[in-house]
């Protein structure tokens, strides 16, 4: 009689997860690169590749296509995580959950979401460049747009349980949609105007709030 065959080891299943995630992470980070520095049509998985020091066959193999390669970027971007991460946490929701005050809660509400801004900022340009000539990342960039609106429903349905709202929910919500993804406007600031980081996006918060918020008495 055969001997059974024995299971994989706990510990080598393990150690091949952490790589995939490294060599993952190192992709993400050479193609976020390359695609602002170079922009996604002029950028080839072999460069991407290279830079990373893996194999294009090991990109595609974790990856699929340069078009998921491409999402993968965009949604690291978006949340900090590769996959199945969120722009509005659990532990976000609790800490502004356990703010009464509507100016405050909307302070750490813009305070946690800084940091997309900043990473977001360049890489929309390249998405809607590449948007404008390939259906398929037209497809993804309305895909990254719904969920962007979605977690901006939720951001303004948080803000209206602590205070009046200067218009309804919906305007609201369209408003705050629209001025932040407005990177461009951030981008002006920023790289062509030369504003600080800081600055910037102080004046982008202070534009959204005079939209959502009644004037104060």
């Amino acid at each position: 009689m055969a001997d059974p065959v024995k299971p994989a080891r706990p510990y080598r299943s393990s150690l091949r997860d952490r790589q995939r995630a490294v060599t993952r992470a190192a992709v993400v980070d050479a193609a976020t690169r390359l695609f602002v520095e170079q922009g996604y049509a002029a950028t080839s998985v072999a460069k991407i590749a290279s830079d990373a020091e893996v194999s294009a066959e090991t990109v595609y193999a974790v990856f699929g296509t340069k078009r998921d390669l491409l999402q993968a970027v965009v949604q690291t971007a978006a949340t900090g995580v590769a996959e199945g991460g969120a722009v509005i946490g659990p532990e976000l929701l609790e800490q502004v959950r356990g703010e009464p005050d509507q100016r405050r809660r909307f302070d750490l509400l813009t305070n946690a979401t800084r940091d997309t801004l900043r990473r977001v900022g360049r890489l929309d340009e390249v998405v809607r460049a590449a948007a404008a000539g390939d259906p398929e990342i037209a497809v993804l960039l309305g895909e990254h747009e719904a969920r962007r609106l979605g977690d901006v429903r939720i951001l303004v349905r948080l803000l209206g349980e602590t205070g009046p709202l200067r218009v309804s929910e919906r305007e609201a919500t369209d408003l705050m949609w629209a001025l932040s993804r407005s990177t461009g406007l951030y981008l002006a600031l920023t790289l062509d105007r030369g504003w600080s980081d800081e600055r910037a996006f102080r004046a982008l918060n202070d534009t959204i709030a005079r939209a959502l918020f009644p004037d104060d008495d």
